[in-house]
C-alpha cells in the first residue's frame, strides 16, 4: 500500500483532525496541536474498510490496516489494556471472597472508548447506578507493572482529595512510598477515565506502577515505560512475553483491593481538598441528596 505524502489523523482525545505532512512520522508519537494529547501516527487508510479499522479505539482490537498474510499484525493489547482488565477482575474476585461484604456496595466497570475521548466513562458518569453524591470514590486501574517489585507507586491526582491518606497509609504498610504523576507534562489526570467521575464530584485515585525497581539500576523502571510507549504502545507488538515479572503488579493490585475495602467500610465519604477544582461538583452532588 503506497503511503500518502500528507494526510490527516483524528486525535483520540479531542477528535480534532491533525494534519500529518511528513510520512516519516508514521509509527512515532506526536502531540495534538489543539489539546496536547500524545498519540501514535498510524499508516493512512486507502479504502473505507481500512479507514474504519484504523480509527482510534477500533484498531486496538483488530488487525493493522494493510496487513499481509503471515505477518504479525494483530493488535493484542496485552498491557493496554488486557492487563488492567485482569487486575480489576482479580480485585472483584477478592471482594467476592470476603467472609462479610463491606458496608458500601462496590461496582466494577470496564469502560470503552477512552482513546476516542473517554466515551465509556462519560456515559457511565452521566448515567451512574446510584446518585453521584452516594459514590464514595473512583479507583482507576489502567495497565499493570511488568518489570518487578518497586519501592514506590504512582498516584495520579495525589494531593487533590482525602483519598490520599488511605493510599499513603497502605503504601507505608507495604514498605513503599507514593509518588505523584511521574510524567506531569502529559496532563494524565484530565485524559483518563477518572476525569469524568471527578467532573460529577467523585474523588478519584488513578493508581500507576512505580519506577524505582528493587535490584535494578536507578532509572530502569522509567526506561521500561518509555521503551514500551515508544515501541509497543498501540502496536501489534503489545503482546505477552514470558519474561515479564508480575511480582510488582501483585503488590499494586493488592493495594487497590485494600484501598477499596477501606473506602467501602469507612464512616465518612472521601472529599476533595478545600479549594480543589472539583470540590464544588461534590458539594452540589451531596446537596442534591437532600
Amino acid at each position: 500500500m503506497a503511503t500518502k505524502t500528507s494526510f490527516k489523523q483524528q486525535c483520540p482525545s479531542c477528535e480534532a483532525m491533525v494534519p500529518i505532512r511528513d510520512p516519516s512520522l508514521i509509527g512515532r508519537k506526536i502531540d495534538c496541536p489543539k489539546c496536547k494529547y500524545r498519540f501514535v501516527v498510524e499508516e493512512p487508510a486507502d479504502t473505507e474498510q481500512d479507514e474504519a479499522a484504523a480509527k482510534p479505539g477500533k484498531k486496538a482490537t483488530g488487525i493493522k490496516p494493510g496487513a499481509k498474510a503471515g505477518g504479525d499484525d494483530i493488535y493484542n493489547g496485552a498491557l493496554d489494556n488486557a492487563s488492567g482488565v485482569a487486575a480489576i477482575l482479580s480485585v472483584a474476585k477478592a471482594f467476592a471472597a470476603l467472609p462479610k461484604p463491606p458496608r458500601r456496595s462496590v461496582y466494577f466497570a470496564f469502560v470503552a472508548g477512552e482513546e476516542q475521548g473517554l466515551l465509556g466513562s462519560e456515559f457511565l458518569a452521566k448515567n451512574p447506578p446510584v446518585p453521584a453524591g452516594r459514590i464514595a470514590a473512583n479507583i482507576n486501574i489502567d495497565g499493570i507493572n511488568w518489570f518487578g517489585k518497586t519501592t514506590d507507586l504512582s498516584m495520579i491526582g495525589l494531593g487533590k482529595s482525602s483519598v490520599d491518606k488511605e493510599v499513603l497509609a497502605l503504601a507505608r504498610w507495604q514498605g513503599r512510598t507514593v509518588e505523584p504523576d511521574q510524567f506531569p507534562d502529559r496532563g494524565t489526570f484530565y485524559r483518563s477515565d477518572q476525569f469524568n467521575f471527578a467532573k460529577i464530584g467523585v474523588p478519584a485515585a488513578y493508581l500507576k506502577t512505580g519506577t524505582h525497581v528493587i535490584g535494578k539500576p536507578e532509572g530502569f523502571g522509567r526506561q521500561q515505560i518509555e521503551n514500551y510507549e515508544k515501541n509497543n504502545y498501540h502496536q501489534p507488538s503489545d503482546e505477552f512475553h514470558d519474561n515479564w515479572d508480575f511480582s510488582g503488579a501483585v503488590e499494586d493490585v493488592r493495594l487497590a483491593f485494600y484501598l477499596g475495602c477501606r473506602l467501602a467500610d469507612a464512616d465518612q465519604m472521601p472529599q476533595w481538598k478545600k479549594g480543589d477544582e472539583f470540590e464544588a461538583a461534590r458539594l452540589k452532588a451531596l446537596a442534591e441528596l437532600k
